[in-house]
């Protein structure tokens, strides 16, 4: 999804569902690769990984209608909520049932 189908949205009813379709395939998407993650990673998720990646999208998407506004990059105060968010749903653990902090990428090599 880019900021320009965002604008359009904003200012065009007719692409309303276009984008509600989009924003749909993409929560799917994520939530199938917090799924993934959990059977080949030591995760576990604190919500619903449907309710994870809705939160992440909204994030991301009210980033681009920031910039869109101020016309000002937030790549680095949208990165520190993201974290933010991943260290309150997602958990590593030890294999034993504790939980441990999860770094998220660490798991980059996992899915190439």
């Amino acid at each position: 999804m880019h900021t320009e189908a965002v604008a359009l949205a904003l200012h065009d009813e007719s692409a309303r569902p276009r984008l509600a379709r989009e924003r749909g395939r993409l929560i799917t998407g994520i939530a199938d690769t917090f799924r993934e993650l959990e059977k080949t990673e030591p995760i576990a998720l604190s919500a619903q990984p449907e309710a994870i990646a809705e939160t992440l999208l909204g994030v991301y998407l009210n980033r681009m209608v920031a910039e869109l506004a101020t016309g000002e990059r937030l790549e680095k105060e949208t990165s520190t909520i993201i974290e933010a968010i991943l260290e309150t749903f997602v958990h590593g653990h030890d294999g034993h049932g504790h939980r441990t902090p999860w770094n998220p990428f660490s798991v980059k090599k996992s899915l190439e």
